[in-house]
């Protein structure tokens, strides 16, 4: 199965499994931004209530009648405005999600995120996330059924992908860093979020084979040199940085 990310500015992603489109944050509203609300997209990810992180979602679930993905508190604040197909999560809980046009089945969990959530008009958020999507790997389909095993067991049988959305440093990096993560996308922003120093840290804990940066640029206060980034982190010899611009795919 194909796996697709394509970066939309800021912490916006367009995540394809096949066929399945999962928009990751939708937030359209800065100048770079490749994308609109007219987005196509079978699922919707919210990390957490802040308006640059969800301002275009509710275009895009009711276009589409797409499932929002979600903290309890963003999902009922989504389906009290209208929005049909809500799957609330918490802190440690999986779920199941078609994959490649419905004919596969991946997991998606929702992990700790350090970080404040607030929706647009001010509602109380509930907890930040972030996302870790489980896919089985060739031949190992029905890894999620039969007797239950330990999650590390799962894991080792799927191509594992850590968006950590809005977050610094949490205890639950190190144990993510056993999982074998094909692929970390990590905010490098610094003031609100990992800063290029502490993200280096971060990439050492979890050993991801490639990394990729996001929420860098989007406004002064969140400048970095990216480049010098990357340069760092391959002379620690840590994982393989991914730069893209807003609107550029990378293919896993």
């Amino acid at each position: 199965m194909k796996i697709e990310l394509t970066w939309l500015a800021h912490n916006a992603w367009r995540f394809c499994l096949g066929e399945t489109v999962f928009a990751v944050d939708p937030f359209f509203q800065l100048p770079a931004s490749p994308a609109d609300g007219s987005m196509k997209a079978d699922y919707v990810l919210v990390s957490h209530g802040h308006a640059d992180h969800c301002a275009d979602a509710e275009e895009i679930l009711k276009k589409n009648s797409a499932t929002l993905i979600a903290m309890a508190e963003v999902a009922s604040w989504f389906g009290a405005r209208g929005v049909q197909k809500t799957e609330p999560m918490n802190i440690g809980g999986s779920l199941p999600v078609r994959a490649d046009g419905g004919r596969a089945e991946a997991r998606v969990m929702m992990v700790p995120a350090a970080h404040s959530s607030t929706m647009p008009d001010g509602r109380a958020g509930g907890n930040s996330c972030g996302f870790l999507f489980s896919v089985p790997r060739e031949g190992r389909e029905n890894v999620f059924s039969g007797p239950l095993r330990p999650f590390s067991e799962i894991a080792a049988a799927c191509r594992n992908i850590y968006f950590a959305c809005d977050t610094g440093w949490i205890a639950e990096m190190p144990w993510l860093g056993t999982l074998g993560l094909e692929a970390a996308v990590l905010p490098i922003g610094d003031r609100y979020t990992l800063g290029p120093a502490l993200s280096l840290d971060v990439i050492a804990a979890l050993k991801p084979k490639k990394v990729i940066p996001c929420h860098y640029n989007s406004w002064p206060p969140i400048c970095q040199d990216v480049q010098a980034w990357a340069e760092a982190v391959r002379k620690q010899g840590i994982a393989e940085p991914v730069l893209l611009e807003p609107g550029e795919s990378h293919i896993l």
